[in-house]
Formats: C-alpha cells, sequence, structure tokens
C-alpha cells in the first residue's frame, strides 16, 4: 500500500506556497491517511499537526531529525483536478466511438458499392471495425473472406467477394425479403430470452448443416435450406438484430458462433452444435465463458464490437469519473472539518 501510494504522488501535480516545501496532492491525501493509522510515512516522519487558513489546508510535518516542514494546498484544487480527469475520460470514449464508427462505414461502404478495398490508418480500432463489418454484418453477404497489407502506418483492405456481389442490390432485396417473412412467423415476445430461444429453435427446425461446405452465409442458407457454421451464424444474427437483440459473432481456426445480450450480461450459443436433428437441443445455449472454453470451443476471438459497446463504455467511464470527482471532492474537504475541530 505504501508503494502504491509513493508512486501515486510521485506522479501527482506539485504545488508550492511560499516557501514552504513543495509537496502533491495525493502526497497530502495519502499521508494524512497513513499518519492517523499510526505510520511512518515514506521516511518524511508524521504529520504533527493540520491548520486552515480560510481555503487552504497547511500541513505540518515532523521529521526522524526533529525538524519541522510546511505544505499547503488549496482545497479547491483536488475536486477540480477531478473534473478535469473526468472530462478527459468523456471526451476520450467519445473519440474512440467516432473513429470506430468512421472506420465501420469506409468498410461497409467499399463493399456494398463494389469497390471492394480500403485504405485505412493501422489501428486496432479499425482492425475491430473491419472485422465487425466482415463477420457480425449478416446483410454483407457477398464476401466470404478478405485479405490485407501493411504499409507503414496504413493498412489496405481487400474483400474477396462470391457470386452474389454481381448484384448486391437484387440480392440484398431478396435476402431483406426472406427475413421479413421468417420474423412474419415468431409470435410476441414478452423478453428478449423468449425471442433468443425462438430464432435458436427455428434454425434448427428448418435448417441443416452443409456438409459439402458450399453455403457459407444467411442468404444462401435460405436459398438451399442448408449451410455451414458462417451461414447458421449469420442467420442468426440477421434475425437478432431484427427483433432489436444486442449480438456478437466469436470464431476460432476452424468454427463461428454466436453471442447474444440478455439483461446486462452476454452468453455464448452455439447453434450448429445444438442442431442434431429436427429437434433442438440445448447444450450449447446461453453458456458463459467458463462453460464454451471447456466443452470444446478452445480459444476464440471476438469478430470486433458494437456501436452501442462504445456507448455503454462511455457511461461507465463517466459514471466511474463522477465517482472519483465525488470522492475526491469528499477527501478534500475532511481534512478541513478535522483542522476546524482541532483548533
Amino acid at each position: 500500500m505504501i508503494n502504491a501510494m509513493r508512486a501515486l504522488y510521485k506522479r501527482a501535480l506539485f504545488l508550492y506556497a511560499g516557501r514552504r516545501k513543495n509537496i502533491s496532492v495525493a502526497h497530502i491525501i495519502s499521508g494524512f491517511i497513513v499518519n492517523r493509522a499510526g505510520l511512518d510515512y515514506n521516511g518524511r516522519g508524521k504529520i504533527d499537526s493540520i491548520s486552515s487558513r480560510r481555503q487552504t489546508m497547511v500541513f505540518t510535518f515532523k521529521t526522524r531529525k526533529g525538524n519541522y516542514h510546511s505544505a499547503s494546498v488549496t482545497w479547491i484544487v483536488i475536486p477540480v483536478l477531478a473534473l478535469i480527469i473526468a472530462v478527459g475520460v468523456s471526451i476520450a470514449a467519445a473519440v474512440c466511438e467516432a473513429k470506430y464508427e468512421e472506420y465501420f462505414n469506409q468498410a461497409y461502404k467499399a463493399v456494398t458499392s463494389g469497390k471492394n478495398s480500403v485504405l485505412m490508418k493501422k489501428s486496432l480500432l479499425s482492425e475491430m471495425a473491419v472485422k465487425r463489418c466482415m463477420f457480425s454484418t449478416p446483410e454483407l453477404f457477398t464476401v466470404d473472406k478478405y485479405r490485407y497489407t501493411y504499409f507503414d502506418d496504413t493498412v489496405f483492405y481487400e474483400f474477396i467477394t462470391n457470386g452474389y456481389a454481381s448484384d448486391y442490390e437484387g440480392n440484398l432485396e431478396k435476402y431483406n425479403e426472406a427475413i421479413d417473412e421468417i420474423v412474419a412467423k415468431a409470435p410476441k415476445f414478452s423478453g428478449e430470452r423468449e425471442a433468443v430461444k425462438w430464432i435458436h429453435d427455428y434454425i434448427i427446425e428448418n435448417y441443416e448443416y452443409d456438409h459439402s461446405l458450399a453455403s457459407g452465409n444467411a442468404l444462401s442458407m435460405i436459398e438451399t435450406g442448408s449451410g455451414t457454421c458462417n451461414a447458421y451464424t449469420g442467420l442468426f444474427s440477421a434475425l437478432a438484430g431484427r427483433f432489436g437483440i444486442e449480438y456478437g459473432v466469436k470464431m476460432n481456426q476452424s468454427h463461428t458462433w454466436n453471442t447474444v445480450k440478455i439483461g446486462a450480461f452476454w452468453y455464448h450459443i452455439d447453434v450448429t452444435w445444438d442442431d442434431r436433428g429436427s429437434e433442438p437441443v440445448y447444450d450449447y445455449y446461453l453458456k458463459s465463458d467458463a462453460v464454451f472454453a471447456t466443452d470444446g470451443h478452445l480459444s476464440w476471438e471476438d469478430t470486433g464490437v458494437s456501436l452501442a459497446f462504445f456507448e455503454e463504455l462511455r457511461n461507465v467511464l463517466i459514471l466511474i469519473a463522477a465517482a472519483f470527482f465525488l470522492v475526491m471532492s469528499v477527501f478534500s474537504i475532511l481534512p478541513m472539518v478535522y483542522a476546524y475541530f482541532r483548533k
């Protein structure tokens, strides 16, 4: 704990007050706490006295050699510093969200326009956006895979298309009509869990696995009645999206499957492995990371994150920053109150 406090105060802003020895905000707060616990802080000795002068806290230290030195800090500095951090975190999260959306739109436009290539800045956000576009966007059924080439600080993505690319607009219309027909068959759901179960069961009851490995996307699965794990995953994603369910796609070297968010939690769901005939089973239905890591799925990677993820992340960071501001404000006031009652 002492080492952590030392690291904290070394990084803090140092304040000066006349001839008094400079001391950081974190040093004062952590030093005060440690001193009240009866500990010797950082070899500097214990806090001998705390006094209040208008809006300033004055700390007098007595060293091991018996010498005295004082340090002061204006109480308003601490919450202001916390507020700056809170605003900075919020801005950083918003910038990341905007850049991610920009990269996603670039990749999406490259595919839908028939250009099938795009040059982006090399970054984790651009890589995540391309993966999201390729593997978690079922309406982009024209792309089978992609390849990339690095050039210094940029990366060139090239999308390898299939036969549907020759008439994307016409095929997209067929795709949307087919998905609408399936959605129209669904009953009224009372919640997300019911909708997920219906999608899971519908796919298993109406489609089968394509052992020829020719059908690898949602549209081809709808047309042929069979598909690979990519097709199962794509069709599930398409239907989940239509019902307003937040979904994701996981993949390893030989397999893909879905994740869904129900309430505040994410679950794995592998419709392909649950399809063992006309009757659905639930061996791989709404399972945790721990279960999937031990049932044959081995390791996996995310295929990007949704834009909603960044919105949720921003909200969480804002709450954390606000809590930090509140705590630091309280810590800045308590020594003033303590000093007042010690008079």
